[in-house]
Protein backbone atom coordinates (compact mmCIF):
# COMPACT_ATOMS: atom_id res chain seq x y z
CA UNK A 1 0.00 0.00 0.00
CA UNK A 2 2.79 2.40 0.80
CA UNK A 3 4.24 1.89 -2.65
CA UNK A 4 1.25 2.54 -4.52
CA UNK A 5 0.91 6.00 -2.26
CA UNK A 6 3.94 6.42 -2.95
CA UNK A 7 3.38 6.26 -6.58
CA UNK A 8 0.47 8.08 -6.29
CA UNK A 9 2.27 11.08 -4.95
CA UNK A 10 5.43 10.88 -7.58
CA UNK A 11 2.33 10.73 -10.60
CA UNK A 12 0.28 13.87 -9.32
CA UNK A 13 4.03 16.04 -8.84
CA UNK A 14 4.83 15.46 -11.96
CA UNK A 15 1.44 16.05 -13.72
CA UNK A 16 0.87 19.06 -11.42
CA UNK A 17 3.30 21.64 -13.38
CA UNK A 18 2.26 19.69 -16.68
CA UNK A 19 -1.50 21.08 -15.69
CA UNK A 20 -0.51 24.48 -14.96
CA UNK A 21 1.30 24.77 -18.14
CA UNK A 22 -1.42 23.35 -20.26
CA UNK A 23 -3.94 25.66 -18.42
CA UNK A 24 -1.55 28.75 -18.82
CA UNK A 25 -1.55 28.62 -22.56
CA UNK A 26 -4.74 28.25 -22.75
CA UNK A 27 -5.42 31.41 -20.68
CA UNK A 28 -2.98 33.27 -22.92
CA UNK A 29 -4.86 32.33 -25.94
CA UNK A 30 -8.29 33.23 -24.57
CA UNK A 31 -6.90 36.27 -23.90
CA UNK A 32 -5.58 36.46 -27.18
CA UNK A 33 -9.08 36.19 -28.42
CA UNK A 34 -10.78 38.80 -26.13
CA UNK A 35 -7.75 41.05 -27.44
CA UNK A 36 -9.08 40.27 -31.23
CA UNK A 37 -12.40 41.14 -30.29
CA UNK A 38 -11.70 43.98 -28.31
CA UNK A 39 -9.93 45.72 -30.95
CA UNK A 40 -12.29 44.20 -33.78
CA UNK A 41 -15.26 46.60 -32.05
CA UNK A 42 -12.86 49.76 -31.47
CA UNK A 43 -11.64 49.41 -35.09
CA UNK A 44 -15.61 49.59 -35.81
CA UNK A 45 -16.12 52.83 -33.88
CA UNK A 46 -12.99 54.73 -35.51
CA UNK A 47 -14.78 53.57 -39.28
CA UNK A 48 -18.10 54.45 -37.70
CA UNK A 49 -17.31 57.89 -36.14
CA UNK A 50 -14.58 58.79 -38.50
CA UNK A 51 -12.19 59.26 -36.02
CA UNK A 52 -9.20 57.60 -34.32
CA UNK A 53 -10.38 55.42 -32.10
CA UNK A 54 -8.31 52.27 -30.05
CA UNK A 55 -8.08 50.40 -26.89
CA UNK A 56 -6.47 51.29 -24.04
CA UNK A 57 -4.79 48.47 -21.75
CA UNK A 58 -5.49 49.67 -18.10
CA UNK A 59 -4.63 48.14 -14.60
CA UNK A 60 -8.23 47.43 -12.92
CA UNK A 61 -7.53 48.42 -9.43
CA UNK A 62 -10.10 46.17 -7.71
CA UNK A 63 -8.62 42.48 -9.14
CA UNK A 64 -5.27 43.70 -10.68
CA UNK A 65 -6.62 42.31 -14.46
CA UNK A 66 -5.66 43.94 -17.70
CA UNK A 67 -9.04 46.05 -18.51
CA UNK A 68 -8.92 46.59 -21.86
CA UNK A 69 -11.10 50.12 -22.98
CA UNK A 70 -12.19 51.16 -26.30
CA UNK A 71 -11.71 55.34 -26.26
CA UNK A 72 -11.79 57.79 -29.17
CA UNK A 73 -10.23 61.05 -30.26
CA UNK A 74 -11.87 63.47 -28.23
CA UNK A 75 -9.66 66.50 -28.95
CA UNK A 76 -7.81 68.57 -26.45
CA UNK A 77 -9.83 70.33 -23.25
CA UNK A 78 -11.11 73.81 -23.68
CA UNK A 79 -9.51 75.75 -21.19
CA UNK A 80 -10.54 78.72 -20.87
CA UNK A 81 -7.37 80.30 -19.71
CA UNK A 82 -4.29 81.79 -22.15
CA UNK A 83 -2.11 79.26 -20.45
CA UNK A 84 -3.09 75.99 -21.88
CA UNK A 85 -0.97 74.81 -24.46
CA UNK A 86 -2.51 71.02 -25.56
CA UNK A 87 0.54 68.94 -26.64
CA UNK A 88 0.64 69.39 -30.24
CA UNK A 89 -0.15 66.36 -32.80
CA UNK A 90 -1.82 64.04 -29.87
CA UNK A 91 -4.63 61.99 -29.85
CA UNK A 92 -6.49 62.95 -26.81
CA UNK A 93 -7.95 60.17 -25.57
CA UNK A 94 -11.35 59.44 -23.33
CA UNK A 95 -14.13 56.71 -23.40
CA UNK A 96 -16.55 56.16 -26.27
CA UNK A 97 -20.40 56.84 -26.14
CA UNK A 98 -21.83 54.13 -24.71
CA UNK A 99 -18.51 53.12 -22.73
CA UNK A 100 -17.45 49.02 -23.75
CA UNK A 101 -14.65 47.56 -22.29
CA UNK A 102 -13.65 43.84 -21.57
CA UNK A 103 -11.35 42.06 -18.84
CA UNK A 104 -8.78 39.71 -19.98
CA UNK A 105 -8.39 36.41 -17.82
CA UNK A 106 -7.44 36.29 -14.36
CA UNK A 107 -3.72 35.58 -14.22
CA UNK A 108 -2.89 37.37 -17.68
CA UNK A 109 0.03 39.77 -18.13
CA UNK A 110 0.28 41.86 -21.18
CA UNK A 111 2.64 44.72 -21.93
CA UNK A 112 2.82 46.96 -25.56
CA UNK A 113 5.61 46.21 -27.80
CA UNK A 114 7.75 49.13 -28.81
CA UNK A 115 10.32 50.09 -30.99
CA UNK A 116 13.94 49.14 -29.62
CA UNK A 117 16.62 51.28 -29.90
CA UNK A 118 20.55 50.04 -29.79
CA UNK A 119 23.88 51.78 -29.24
CA UNK A 120 25.29 51.52 -33.38
CA UNK A 121 28.91 50.69 -32.06
CA UNK A 122 28.34 48.09 -29.10
CA UNK A 123 24.78 46.78 -30.85
CA UNK A 124 23.31 47.16 -26.92
CA UNK A 125 19.31 47.35 -26.49
CA UNK A 126 19.73 50.83 -25.02
CA UNK A 127 15.88 51.48 -24.14
CA UNK A 128 12.31 49.22 -23.90
CA UNK A 129 11.54 46.86 -26.08
CA UNK A 130 8.64 46.26 -24.43
CA UNK A 131 5.64 48.40 -22.25
CA UNK A 132 4.40 47.43 -18.85
CA UNK A 133 2.13 49.02 -16.32
CA UNK A 134 3.51 52.45 -15.84
CA UNK A 135 1.82 55.23 -13.07
CA UNK A 136 -0.45 57.90 -14.66
CA UNK A 137 1.05 61.51 -14.01
CA UNK A 138 -0.57 64.51 -15.09
CA UNK A 139 -0.16 68.23 -16.27
CA UNK A 140 -1.88 71.37 -15.00
CA UNK A 141 -3.03 73.44 -18.00
CA UNK A 142 -0.59 75.87 -17.03
CA UNK A 143 2.38 73.56 -16.75
CA UNK A 144 4.11 71.67 -19.64
CA UNK A 145 5.30 69.15 -16.82
CA UNK A 146 3.49 65.83 -15.29
CA UNK A 147 4.51 65.79 -11.84
CA UNK A 148 1.38 65.40 -10.43
CA UNK A 149 0.42 61.22 -9.70
CA UNK A 150 -3.16 60.59 -10.87
CA UNK A 151 -4.32 58.54 -7.43
CA UNK A 152 -7.47 55.79 -7.23
CA UNK A 153 -10.02 57.01 -4.86
CA UNK A 154 -12.73 55.08 -2.64
CA UNK A 155 -15.89 56.47 -1.79
CA UNK A 156 -18.15 55.49 1.25
CA UNK A 157 -21.50 57.45 2.37
CA UNK A 158 -20.93 60.14 0.16
CA UNK A 159 -17.47 60.33 1.21
CA UNK A 160 -14.21 60.24 -1.34
CA UNK A 161 -11.00 59.02 0.13
CA UNK A 162 -7.82 58.99 -1.70
CA UNK A 163 -6.21 55.65 -1.16
CA UNK A 164 -2.45 56.86 -1.89
CA UNK A 165 -2.51 54.16 -4.83
CA UNK A 166 -1.64 55.34 -8.30
CA UNK A 167 -4.08 54.75 -11.61
CA UNK A 168 -1.69 52.49 -14.13
CA UNK A 169 -1.57 51.99 -17.80
CA UNK A 170 0.26 49.88 -20.10
CA UNK A 171 -0.75 51.99 -23.18
CA UNK A 172 -3.13 51.88 -26.43
CA UNK A 173 -3.36 50.53 -29.99
CA UNK A 174 -5.09 53.22 -32.14
CA UNK A 175 -6.90 52.96 -35.43
CA UNK A 176 -7.46 55.85 -37.93
CA UNK A 177 -10.67 56.72 -39.75
CA UNK A 178 -10.66 54.07 -42.29
CA UNK A 179 -9.61 51.53 -40.01
CA UNK A 180 -5.89 51.61 -40.72
CA UNK A 181 -3.52 51.09 -37.33
CA UNK A 182 -1.70 53.65 -36.98
CA UNK A 183 1.15 54.91 -34.10
CA UNK A 184 0.72 57.77 -32.95
CA UNK A 185 1.44 60.64 -29.73
CA UNK A 186 -1.83 60.09 -27.05
CA UNK A 187 -2.74 61.82 -24.06
CA UNK A 188 -5.01 60.73 -22.00
CA UNK A 189 -7.95 63.49 -21.69
CA UNK A 190 -8.92 64.27 -17.80
CA UNK A 191 -10.75 67.42 -18.53
CA UNK A 192 -13.68 68.85 -21.03
CA UNK A 193 -12.75 72.39 -19.95
CA UNK A 194 -16.50 72.60 -17.95
CA UNK A 195 -16.34 68.79 -16.13
CA UNK A 196 -13.81 65.66 -16.07
CA UNK A 197 -13.64 63.09 -18.29
CA UNK A 198 -15.15 59.64 -18.39
CA UNK A 199 -11.73 58.50 -18.62
CA UNK A 200 -10.49 60.84 -15.78
CA UNK A 201 -13.30 58.84 -13.38
CA UNK A 202 -12.70 55.22 -14.71
CA UNK A 203 -9.19 55.47 -13.82
CA UNK A 204 -9.83 57.05 -10.54
CA UNK A 205 -11.81 53.95 -9.82
CA UNK A 206 -15.15 56.47 -8.41
CA UNK A 207 -17.79 57.52 -10.70
CA UNK A 208 -18.72 60.43 -8.34
CA UNK A 209 -15.79 62.31 -7.26
CA UNK A 210 -15.53 65.76 -8.52
CA UNK A 211 -12.26 67.87 -8.96
CA UNK A 212 -12.88 71.23 -7.61
CA UNK A 213 -9.87 73.18 -9.38
CA UNK A 214 -10.40 75.05 -12.07
CA UNK A 215 -8.90 77.67 -14.80
CA UNK A 216 -5.02 77.16 -15.22
CA UNK A 217 -5.04 74.44 -12.05
CA UNK A 218 -7.32 72.16 -14.08
CA UNK A 219 -5.44 68.86 -14.70
CA UNK A 220 -5.93 68.37 -18.34
CA UNK A 221 -4.00 65.61 -19.55
CA UNK A 222 -2.47 62.70 -18.09
CA UNK A 223 0.45 59.97 -19.60
CA UNK A 224 2.00 56.80 -18.05
CA UNK A 225 5.21 57.61 -16.49
CA UNK A 226 6.42 61.50 -16.06
CA UNK A 227 8.45 61.44 -19.20
CA UNK A 228 11.50 63.50 -19.53
CA UNK A 229 11.48 66.38 -20.88
CA UNK A 230 13.53 68.65 -23.39
CA UNK A 231 14.38 71.97 -21.58
CA UNK A 232 15.47 73.63 -24.55
CA UNK A 233 12.50 72.59 -27.04
CA UNK A 234 9.84 72.32 -23.95
CA UNK A 235 9.20 68.94 -25.64
CA UNK A 236 9.43 65.30 -24.19
CA UNK A 237 12.73 63.28 -25.61
CA UNK A 238 12.02 60.95 -28.32
CA UNK A 239 12.88 57.78 -25.79
CA UNK A 240 10.48 59.46 -23.45
CA UNK A 241 7.35 60.02 -25.46
CA UNK A 242 4.11 57.76 -25.34
CA UNK A 243 3.08 56.47 -28.76
CA UNK A 244 0.62 53.88 -29.75
CA UNK A 245 1.82 50.64 -30.17
CA UNK A 246 1.59 48.40 -33.04
CA UNK A 247 1.82 44.84 -31.10
CA UNK A 248 1.53 43.32 -27.66
CA UNK A 249 2.80 40.14 -25.81
CA UNK A 250 0.57 37.98 -23.46
CA UNK A 251 2.50 36.00 -20.70
CA UNK A 252 1.50 34.22 -17.26
CA UNK A 253 1.38 37.19 -14.44
CA UNK A 254 2.19 35.19 -11.68
CA UNK A 255 4.94 33.21 -13.24
CA UNK A 256 6.52 37.18 -14.44
CA UNK A 257 6.55 37.82 -10.72
CA UNK A 258 8.71 35.23 -9.39
CA UNK A 259 11.34 35.99 -11.19
CA UNK A 260 14.83 34.55 -10.67
CA UNK A 261 17.71 34.55 -8.30
CA UNK A 262 20.14 36.41 -9.54
CA UNK A 263 23.63 34.21 -10.01
CA UNK A 264 25.95 34.02 -6.87
CA UNK A 265 23.17 35.87 -4.91
CA UNK A 266 20.37 34.63 -2.84
CA UNK A 267 18.70 37.78 -3.80
CA UNK A 268 16.01 38.03 -6.66
CA UNK A 269 15.91 40.08 -10.06
CA UNK A 270 13.40 42.59 -9.80
CA UNK A 271 10.85 42.38 -12.23
CA UNK A 272 8.09 45.49 -12.32
CA UNK A 273 5.95 46.70 -14.71
CA UNK A 274 7.29 50.32 -14.58
CA UNK A 275 9.48 51.33 -17.58
CA UNK A 276 12.87 53.13 -17.01
CA UNK A 277 12.02 55.36 -20.52
CA UNK A 278 8.70 56.44 -19.10
CA UNK A 279 9.35 56.63 -16.04
CA UNK A 280 12.77 58.74 -15.65
CA UNK A 281 13.89 61.04 -12.97
CA UNK A 282 12.59 64.42 -14.32
CA UNK A 283 15.94 66.18 -13.81
CA UNK A 284 17.83 63.81 -15.74
CA UNK A 285 17.93 62.76 -18.95
CA UNK A 286 19.53 59.79 -18.90
CA UNK A 287 16.71 57.11 -18.43
CA UNK A 288 18.32 53.63 -16.88
CA UNK A 289 18.29 50.85 -19.20
CA UNK A 290 19.47 49.09 -16.41
CA UNK A 291 20.05 44.74 -15.74
CA UNK A 292 16.86 43.68 -14.39
CA UNK A 293 14.99 45.62 -16.81
CA UNK A 294 16.91 44.08 -19.33
CA UNK A 295 16.77 40.53 -18.03
CA UNK A 296 13.08 40.76 -17.69
CA UNK A 297 13.06 41.60 -21.49
CA UNK A 298 15.04 38.69 -22.09
CA UNK A 299 11.96 36.81 -19.94
CA UNK A 300 9.63 37.70 -22.02
CA UNK A 301 11.69 36.97 -25.40
CA UNK A 302 11.36 33.43 -24.03
CA UNK A 303 7.80 33.21 -22.46
CA UNK A 304 5.06 35.89 -23.81
CA UNK A 305 3.23 35.04 -26.66
CA UNK A 306 3.98 37.92 -29.10
CA UNK A 307 1.60 39.20 -31.46
CA UNK A 308 1.51 42.38 -33.99
CA UNK A 309 -1.46 44.10 -35.10
CA UNK A 310 -2.63 43.48 -38.50
CA UNK A 311 -2.35 46.98 -40.24
CA UNK A 312 -5.40 46.81 -42.54
CA UNK A 313 -7.80 44.49 -40.59
CA UNK A 314 -6.90 44.77 -36.71
CA UNK A 315 -6.39 41.59 -35.88
CA UNK A 316 -4.11 39.37 -33.91
CA UNK A 317 -1.02 38.11 -35.79
CA UNK A 318 1.51 35.97 -34.18
CA UNK A 319 5.01 36.51 -33.98
CA UNK A 320 8.00 34.51 -34.07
Amino acid sequence: MLIVIGIMVLLISIAIPTFKTLTGGRSLEAAANNVNAILGRARAEAIGQQRVCGVLFVKDPSTERVNCVVVQDAGPAAIPTNNYTPTPNAAFLDLTNPPASLLLPVGVGLQLLDDENRNQTTGAAINDRYIGFNGVHCRLANSQAFNEPLNIYTEANGSHTDSGLQAHIVGAILFDSQGRLVARTYRLKLHTGTAMTALNRLLRDDTDYVDSRTGANVLVEGRPGRGVLDTATGQFTVASECRSSVGLALFDYQTFKESPIIPGQNTRRVYTDEDPQYGGDATNSNISYNVDEQTEENWLDLNALGFYVNRYNGSLVRGE
